[in-house]
């Protein structure tokens, strides 16, 4: 008791200790601003209060001024963005800044500078201390150049105007110090809360939104009212006809661009007038009059306190809808608005539902809305699929209305995770993106549960064609976690924005996200809300840091917590569980990292639920007492738990077949089937049936059966395969695959062992064992011997991602060897780029024979590419009697890989000598790729070829070897020598 009472004590001080040393700054802001929609700027003058809530004194000020992010090449943003972006192609005339400013702190100048690193931050050195609890006012004009496109989330597309990150702005300073930092894509923000006043001049004739309340906005508030007449009446069209009118105003708008009929308008000469009448439907019809920006002007003012930023867009051409969103504990309505471009009036005719439904949701969740409207804009940013403001989010193109709803679902519920609850983003990007996932989940299950959450991507392919149907928004965000979980390159969630490759980013979505769901299920729904809602409560309008967070968890359950807060947010251990079932007995074992919490069921007759079970502390194996009456036992049955190997998780397995493809159900055998085909030219066309199953993440490997009918010889051909993949053991990852065929006349198999081990750079060992029976008559007997051939391969390759001049460096080195021969090769490779528009790449190859005896002539090496002694490529012709020369020249690039057809009597020339090839590339931004390769070899001299290659055709157009003729001369030469590299294996994205 004396224990018990000490620990509780300890909390209580603990905590109080906490919200004791807890401070924020209070930023509040009057800006007015002039939008310019010819020359695409800002003028703008801002006042800032700055009030000192810290206890220490402040002998500076760090300012963010984001604007700069895009002026040159030189900024973080940019370099984060990388050579290949559309901003690093963009010319200096589409970029932005801002400049103009001339700081004043309580009326009078002070000096600043800029960061050292970063030009889109800046320092503000106080002429006097700013001490605790006192308030300075910091006034400064300011001149923002729009962004020609929207590079990432400020700019302009015509006169559409993104306004973000827009103004200067205080950095955070909170009890961990200053958190200047520069403007990035990947990574967002952290700001301090306050009230914006913001003034906005712009041509009236703009549809504007932004955060806050019009102040005495209601005539404008009318305008848009009146303008969602409109839209209410298109959204009365049928799907069909909603369709046609979009697209009879589209081809408006095309003829208004192109062909300009104007007419001087009687009561204002200097307008343009362009009327159009269309009957799109048996219901409407529209005018159409353009016109330039308005003379007249209007000046709009917003307000909103209690947020940390402000955004606003501006467009002419958008629809208006208006909706409500009404909660209990509330007694005035949230106003919904949803601002689109007629393009998109049939994605988009749903989007108050989504609105609604969103704010209704997370309210219910978490706590009521507490700002006056939730507003959605059609938008063009190119910062992933929507971006979130205070109030308001603006969305990219979407393709479907699930994926609408998802990211206005998600952004919407950032005004809880990032707006009201005012994480570091940057710091701590799983507090605002995976919480928010996680809601995103639970929204899915709750609003969708008859509907089995289903989700869909690409109506036309799950409505129409069927596949993917019983596709889940919970797999949806699973399959993002686990086919990365077991990565040697994966990275912990308690890294900074700015530390994650990019393919590593999104699991502060998805990881957090489906660990956050199956938090939630372990501790039941009850206690889940109890605890959300207090942690809402607690830091609403405040800067949590994640232990801020665990302790609100740690205050309301005595439950070991330490897999989540530990394993799921600082490690990438992850959870694997299996269970089987020995002489009656049901054994559950831990195969992963993380020891978490598991679920059991048991079923009994019919398929009747028995019993549910949490199991915990299982670090190898737990035998389990079944209830009676138990058949079967399955892990986690309603796929909370993030398992990253879900096939091991029943101890019985149905067969059920799907269609192309659908969502596994992981416990039972799913069989995917499709029509299937091959085409070659001694088997012509093969139809028939693939069987395969896995491919999704949560397999460990991948079956596949192509069973097929050889029309040309009336028989049965086809392939099959099965692969294993193994971690953690000598490689970092490892598979182990058997494949077997009857096609192009082999009837053989082979065996492949493939281990890798990844660091800075990757370092791959194959080794395999093939066995080949080859049927002459279906084979071109100048490349290969008939007969049966037993062989074998030992590789080792490296690569390495170099960033720089230099972009790749790999190398390859190789022995096979069979009953009478032996061969080694090594190959290297690498990129150059002198110029982000010019790309050289150089090959190199050398190999030879070491015995006298007769080589089978399919093993030896070709000057002018392999033939594919494996049979692991696609070719269509291996007979040569195709009367098309293209595809009885098809090009491998394997061995010396010379794209020149060097050919003696008709065939290709071979050698059981020492040969090499060096293969030169070069590719510019605006020109077709150009070769130059030379070849030779103890059997040869030293031949050269050059030419050109579009997309799969390589067109040579000198050959050094020729007797007669060794340029072209006409479009016969090169057909006779144009050649086509096709070496894709459909099937083998089943391997």
């Amino acid at each position: 008791m004396y224990k018990m009472s000490l620990y509780f004590c300890i909390i209580i001080s603990t905590l109080f200790s906490q919200q004791k040393n807890y401070f924020q700054q209070e930023v509040n802001y009057e800006i007015d601003v002039v939008l310019n929609d010819d020359e695409h700027s800002l003028s703008a003058y801002e006042k800032i209060e700055y009030k000192n809530n810290s206890p220490n004194e402040l002998s500076f000020l760090w300012f963010h001024i984001w604007p700069n992010a895009y002026k040159d090449d030189s900024t973080a943003y940019a370099k984060q963005a990388g050579p290949n972006s559309r901003f690093a192609k963009s010319d200096s005339s589409d970029r932005g800044f801002i400049d103009s400013l001339d700081f004043k702190v309580d009326g009078k100048k002070i000096d600043w500078s800029y960061h050292p690193e970063w030009i889109d931050v800046v320092k503000l050195n106080l002429a006097n201390t700013l001490k605790p609890n006192q308030t300075i006012t910091i006034e400064t004009p300011f001149f923002v150049k729009l962004p020609g496109e929207v590079f990432s989330r400020l700019g302009h597309t015509g006169k559409h105007y993104e306004i973000t990150q827009w103004y200067p702005k205080p950095a955070v300073y909170d009890k961990k110090g200053w958190h200047p930092m520069p403007y990035l894509n990947q990574g967002e923000f952290y700001s301090e809360f306050g009230t914006f006043d913001v003034k906005i001049t712009l041509p009236k004739d703009y549809k504007v939104m932004a955060t806050g309340d019009l102040v005495d906005g209601e005539s404008e508030y009318l305008w848009l009212e009146g303008l969602t007449s409109k839209t209410d009446s298109l959204n009365t069209l049928s799907e069909k006809e909603l369709k046609e009118w979009i697209k009879n105003d589209q081809k408006i708008k095309s003829k208004i661009a192109l062909d300009v009929n104007l007419e001087n308008s009687e009561d204002n000469p200097s307008s343009r007038m362009l009327s159009v009448s269309l009957e799109s439907s048996k219901k409407t019809s529209e005018s159409y009059t353009s016109e330039p920006s308005s003379s007249d002007n209007k000046t709009l003012h917003f307000r909103q306190s209690n947020v940390h930023d402000f955004a606003w867009f501006a467009d002419k051409n958008w629809l208006v809808q208006k909706g409500e969103l009404t909660l209990q504990n509330r007694s005035d309505p949230i106003t919904l608005w949803s601002f689109y471009l007629p393009k998109n009036a049939e994605l988009w005719r749903n989007s108050i539902e989504y609105l609604h439904d969103s704010g209704y949701w997370f309210s219910k969740y978490y706590g009521d809305y507490p700002y006056n409207h939730i507003t959605a804009v059609d938008g063009d940013l190119s910062a992933g699929g929507g971006m979130e403001y205070p109030n308001i989010t603006v969305i990219a193109s979407m393709p479907s209305k699930d994926l609408l709803e998802m990211v206005i679902m998600h952004e919407v519920g950032h005004n809880w995770f990032y707006g009201i609850i005012g994480s570091n983003e940057r710091y701590y990007t799983w507090m605002d993106e995976g919480l928010n996932d996680y809601s995103n989940i639970r929204y899915w299950q709750d609003k969708y549960g008859d509907a089995n959450e289903r989700f869909v991507l690409i109506p036309f392919i799950q409505d129409k064609i069927g596949i993917a149907k019983s596709l889940k928004y919970s797999w949806f965000n699973y399959i993002q976690y686990a086919s990365s979980a077991k990565s040697e390159k994966v990275q912990p969630l308690n890294l900074k924005a700015d530390e994650y490759t990019p393919a590593n980013y999104g699991l502060n979505y998805s990881k957090t996200g489906v660990f956050t769901r199956f938090l939630h299920h372990y501790l039941g729904e009850d206690k889940m809300d109890d605890i959300m809602q207090e942690y809402f409560q607690e830091w609403k309008y405040k800067h949590p840091a994640p232990e801020d967070f665990r302790s609100v968890f740690e205050k309301n359950t005595n439950k070991d917590l330490t897999w989540y807060f530990n394993g799921a947010l600082k490690t990438t251990d992850y959870i694997d569980y299996s269970i089987r079932k020995k002489s009656g007995r049901y054994i559950v074992t831990n195969q992963g990292t993380m020891n978490s919490p598991v679920e059991v069921v048991f079923y009994g007759k019919d398929k009747k639920e028995i019993e549910r079970i949490w199991i915990e502390g299982v670090d190898v194996e737990r035998d389990i007492k079944a209830p009676q009456g138990a058949r079967y036992a399955i892990i986690d049955p309603d796929e909370h738990m993030p398992d990253i190997k879900r096939e091991n998780n029943s101890t019985r397995s149905n067969v059920k077949l799907h269609w192309v493809w659908d969502q596994p159900t992981y416990y039972d055998h799913d069989i995917n089937f499709t029509p299937w085909f091959n085409a070659n030219y001694y088997n012509g066309f093969t139809p028939g049936l693939l069987f395969y199953k896995g491919v999704a993440p949560g397999y460990s490997g991948v079956t596949a059966f192509e069973a097929m009918w050889d029309l040309n010889n009336k028989k049965i051909v086809g392939k099959i395969s099965r692969s294993f993949n193994f971690e953690e053991n000598l490689f970092n990852e490892s598979t182990l695959r058997f494949n077997g065929m009857r096609l192009h006349g082999n009837t053989g198999g082979r065996i492949t062992f493939n281990g890798r081990i990844t660091n800075n750079n990757t370092h791959d060992f194959t080794a395999l064992a093939s066995h080949s029976a080859l049927e002459l008559s279906a084979l071109d007997s100048n490349l290969y011997s008939e007969g049966d051939y037993t062989t074998s391969l030992l590789q080792y390759s490296f690569s390495k991602n170099t960033k720089g001049i230099i972009d790749d460096v790999s190398f390859k080195s190789g022995i096979m060897f069979g009953k009478n021969f032996l061969k080694s090769w090594i190959e290297g490779k690498t990129k150059i780029k002198p110029h982000k528009h010019i790309n050289f790449q150089i090959r190199g190859w050398a190999g030879d024979f070491y015995n006298d005896n007769e080589i089978p002539k399919q093993y030896r090496t070709y000057l002018s590419g392999g033939i594919d002694p494996m049979f692991s490529s696609y070719i269509y012709d291996r007979t040569g009697r195709s009367s098309f020369a293209i595809m009885q020249n098809q090009y491998v690039q394997k061995g010396p890989a010379f794209r020149g057809l060097v050919k003696d009597g008709g065939s290709f020339v071979s050698s059981t000598s020492m040969t090499w090839g060096i293969n030169l590339d070069l590719k510019t931004r605006f020109s077709p790729n150009i070769f130059y390769d030379i070849a030779g070899g103890d059997d040869y001299n030293t031949y050269s070829a050059a030419g050109i290659t579009i997309g799969p055709v390589i067109i040579p157009l000198y050959q050094s070897w020729e007797e007669v003729d060794r340029r072209a001369k006409d479009v016969k030469w090169v057909s006779d020598r144009v050649r086509l590299q096709f070496n894709f294996n459909l099937a083998s994205l089943l391997q």
